[in-house]
């Protein structure tokens, strides 16, 4: 699914700028490692969890990955 913003022209540029940042770095022989998050959340099934102190594990409705 492609988000409402995705051919604004501001968002254009913006990808324009990130693949030419990555085309450099990869000219310096960097490697590029690309996570899409999209799915994480529908495939998270997570209902547990650690967490630090007093802080809250927050549980959502998303799946999890298999």
């Amino acid at each position: 699914m492609v988000g409402q913003r995705y051919d604004e022209h501001v968002t254009l540029l913006k990808r324009q700028v990130a693949a030419h940042e990555y085309l450099k770095h990869m000219k310096e022989g960097k490697e590029i490692f690309n996570i899409d998050e999209s799915i994480i959340r529908s495939t998270d099934r997570r209902k547990r969890g650690w967490v630090l102190g007093r802080n809250r594990l927050l549980v959502s409705k998303a799946l999890r990955l298999p």
